[in-house]
Formats: structure tokens, sequence, C-alpha cells
């Protein structure tokens, strides 16, 4: 046996001791460069192809520093979370090597306007609409700024990192089902004095603000003086952000406030559209096309969830309480599997016992970024897939975990179909439910030593607007505690409570080892 003290980066920090297996040397040049690979992503001297990714200290976060360092023609992160070790994953890229997924390229200089990328596509499908659209649930934040800070300057380094990129000068059309058009705006920061008095009535009036997609810019940026306090106060549409893109602005705002490097970007949203573009021409394309029927065609074509009455419910509720981080991290690191699989899968057995309909379809997210070269770019790469799971009863957990992490990886691989597309092929998958896993949630932000804190979060005036979705989940992290949050535009208060209830009741009885048929036992009970 070999031992290596390793830390894990994903999902809290602390110190725990591998055990790899009894060591097998790589067959075939393949296998070869994977454990060479796992070796210096790792930290261990020696890797075998029998030694599972994931139980050696791989995630979701450095599964892309492997593949990058690997330099395999076909490899992809997707392929390692299913492959988990040198030969599993060797096999797969065998077995995929006649029709790879191309990868980005650079768009010519002379084209000035793209298609939607997939990401879009499915942001235009869910989170907003053609024409005219509501701010409502794009981004929208306000950092408090502190006495000493400078705000010409401050103003000087939004309005810079703005021209700096193509997407936050972008406008969209209809056209061909969607196309982006770039060099269109550039606003740029504007001051404005609020009375104290007037400060709710005008937050509420920016959250339900209407915007053309199509004539006016997609963020809305300013510069506020609200008596003895000052805010930036940020709104970026769907289209041109994630939560990936924040971080990255705000950071290249910081490093300019602060007289740092930038570093540009070394592949843009628009050379990503250009790309996209390209697959949907290819063989690769039609063979997503096919998996995703082999899925999808299985799926029953029910009505679920069904209310006509207008709720507009949001319900915050807590799970997992007094379940400690180590032992959710002991179980998917014994497994084999990340810990979104531990939480997505618990969600699907919790929401097929809701619905009544086995492997009940949702949407889930993902960020769209498992590409190392993808990491960079500023715009909206965050994309879904509807995942669609059935549980037998005479499996394992570990077994439906893993099918699950399987599938979900697959879909992710073959993300060059969009959402709209997916959903007019097998309309039987929009059931109108939502699961967006987020890991660690934080809305202050780093700024140079200090904190840029949040304030003012706009969850409170929801209640006032119909909401879009059936049913959303968010599962976050906050402060050391998992918390479920539901918006639902038809379930009551009540169904939300109970259906999170149900939900910790699977990631407990999972964590216990339970099998599915002794988990489908509690729930129906």
């Amino acid at each position: 046996m070999r031992f290596s003290s390793s830390i894990d980066t994903f999902s809290v920090m602390f110190v725990k001791i591998q055990v790899l297996k009894d060591y097998e040397a790589p067959q075939g040049e393949i296998e070869a460069a994977i454990c060479h690979g796992m070796e210096k992503v790792l930290g261990y001297s020696r890797v075998g192809r029998k030694d599972n990714f994931l139980e050696i200290g791989g995630n979701s976060v450095n599964v892309a520093k492997l593949v990058a360092e690997c330099n395999i023609p076909g490899l992809s992160p997707q392929f390692v979370m299913i492959g988990k070790t040198p030969e599993g994953i060797s096999s797969i890229v065998e077995e995929n090597k006649g029709v790879v997924k191309a990868g980005i390229e650079k768009a010519p200089e002379d084209i000035k306007e793209v298609p939607l990328t997939p990401a879009q596509s499915y942001q235009i499908d869910v989170c907003t609409t053609w024409d005219v659209t509501s701010d409502l649930i794009d981004f929208i934040g306000y950092w408090k700024l502190w006495d000493e800070m400078d705000e010409d300057k401050l103003i000087e380094a939004v309005d810079d990192t703005l021209k700096a990129h193509k997407i936050y000068s972008m406008s969209c059309t209809k056209k061909d089902g969607g196309s982006m058009i770039f060099g269109i705006h550039n606003d740029g920061v504007r001051k404005n004095d609020i009375a104290k008095a007037d400060f709710e009535d005008w937050r509420r009036q920016k959250t339900f603000r209407e915007r053309d997609l199509s004539k006016d810019t997609l963020y809305d940026i300013e510069l506020l003086h609200v008596e003895n306090e000052r805010y930036l106060y940020v709104n970026f549409n769907h289209l041109i952000y994630d939560g990936v893109s924040l971080k990255l602005f705000m950071e290249e705002v910081d490093n300019r406030y602060h007289g740092k490097d930038v570093k540009e970007e070394e592949y843009t949203i628009f050379d990503l559209a250009y790309s996209a573009e390209k697959i949907s021409r290819t063989q690769f394309y039609d063979n997503a096309l096919q998996y995703f029927e082999g899925i999808y065609s299985k799926i029953e074509n029910k009505k679920v969830l069904q209310n006509s009455e207008i709720t507009n419910t949001f319900f915050d509720g807590a799970v997992l309480k007094d379940v400690k981080q180590e032992e959710i991290d002991s179980f998917v690191a014994k497994n084999g599997i990340s810990d979104a699989t531990f939480f997505t899968g618990a969600f699907s057995l919790a929401i097929s016992a809701a619905t009544g309909l086995e492997g009940c379809p949702f949407m889930t997210i993902f960020d769209g970024r498992s590409d190392m070269k993808l990491k960079g770019i500023h715009g909206v790469l965050a994309n879904a897939v509807y995942l669609s799971v059935a549980a037998d009863e005479n499996s394992s957990i570990a077994e439906y975990l893993t099918k699950c992490q399987e599938v979900y990886q697959k879909m992710v691989y073959f993300d060059a179909v969009n959402i709209p597309t997916l959903k007019e092929k097998f309309p039987q998958i929009d059931t109108g439910i939502t699961f967006n896993y987020q890991g660690k949630l934080a809305d202050d932000t780093t700024f140079g030593d200090r904190t840029f804190r949040f304030e003012y979060g706009f969850e409170p005036m929801l209640r006032q607007w119909p909401m879009p979705w059936p049913i959303n989940m968010r599962f976050q992290q906050i402060e050391g505690e998992y918390h479920a949050v539901i918006t639902s535009r038809t379930m009551t208060r009540n169904w939300c409570q109970k259906f999170i209830e149900m939900f910790d009741l699977c990631l407990r009885e999972i964590l216990k080892g339970k099998t599915i048929k002794e988990i489908k036992g509690e729930l129906q009970a």
C-alpha cells in the first residue's frame, strides 16, 4: 500500500490520507500519459492504471488541469469523471477517437456577427426572453464603497474593463434562431444621486426594469450616492454573464484600480460562438442527438406538478444539520463520485417520489468551463442539461450514483445540442423543474486587501412578480451550512417545505449506505 497526504480544494480545506491501490504499471501511451498527469496534478510519486482519480484527490476543479497536463487528443474532463482510472479513461478515449469533439478556435477578424452559443440559447429560453425582457432574473448587485475609496478611479477601472471585452458591447437579433452583434454599445458607468427615502423604490424600479435585447445595452452600472453612503450598482443580463464571468469582471476591475497587470482573454465568447456553429455541422453533433434520443425516448410523457394557482413561493430550508463536512467528503471519495453527483442524485430520488414519475427529468446547471482554454472567457458559458436517471430498486446506492454521474457527464460532453432544440424534439423532458447546485456561495468580493461588501439582494422583491419556474431549487453552502432555496410560481409554501424535508431525508439515507429500495420506502412513508 502507498499513502499520500493531500489537500482537497473543492468543498472544504482539510488534510486527509489517501490510499492508493497496489501499483499496476500503465499499458500503452495513453494510460502512461494519464498516470503521469495524475502524478503531477495530484502530487504523487507514482500512480498506477487502477488508481481512481476521484478517490485519490481528484475533483471537478482539478480535472481540467489533468486534461491540460495529459494533452491527449480527444480527452475531455467528462471522460475522466466517467472512466475514473487511467485504464478506464484510456478505454473511453479509444472508443470515441473516431468522432472527437472539436476544441475552441479563433474566429476570423472580419466576422462581426455570429450565432448565439448553446449556453446563450439556454439563457434566452429559460432566464430571459426575446425582445423586451425584465431584469428580474438577471444579476443585480450593490457593493458598498468604503470612505477612502476613490470613486473616480473606480469608475475608470470599470469603464476600461468594459471596453476591453467584446461581450459587453453586444446586442442580439432573432436572425437565424439568434445572433450576437458586437461593437454596438459602450455606455460605461454613470453617477447618480438618490435620496435615502427614495432608495427602496429606486431599487424596485431597477429590479423590474424592462430591456429590449436588440436595442439596449445588456448591462447597467452606476455609482450611487445615497446621502452619506456610496454603492457600485451592477446589473448584467444573463446573455453576457455567469457566476465565473462576474468574478473575472470584478477581479479585473480590482487589478486596474490598483495598477496591477491585467491578463487578456486568450479566447473570447466570439471565438466560442464561431467554434460551436462549426461543431453543429459535424458528425459529433449527430452523435450527440442520438445519445439524447436514447435517454429521452424512454421517458413517460406525463404532466407533473400541475397547479393553475399562482403562489409565487420563496422558501429557504437548511439541510444536513449536524452532519459534518468530513462525512460527506469521505462518502464521495469512497464511492468515486463528485459532491455535485451526491446532491444531484438525492434530488433525483426526491423529485421522482414527489411527482410519481420514475426518472423524472429535471434541468441541472453546469459551468461550461471544463476546458482550461475557456476559464478566462468573459460572458455566459453556464449551460444546462435535462437529467433523467431511473433508480432500479435492486441497485445499491453506489451503483445508482455512479450511473447518475456517467449520464450527467456524457450529457455535458454532448452540450453542442442546445436546450431549445432538445425541448422541441423531446417535449416530455420539459417538466419545468430545475436543480441548481451552486457550491459555496459568496457575493462579497476581495478588493485589494479589503472586502467589497455586497448588500441589498433582490429576493424579497420576487414575491411581487410572476416567477417563470414551476420549481427552481438552488442548493448552496453559506457559511458552512447547506441551504435548499425553492422559488416556485405554482407550488405552496407547505409543499416546498415538505419537499426539502424529503431531499434532506434522501441525503441522510444515502450517507448511511441505504439501498434504493430502502430509500424509496422511507420516502413513501
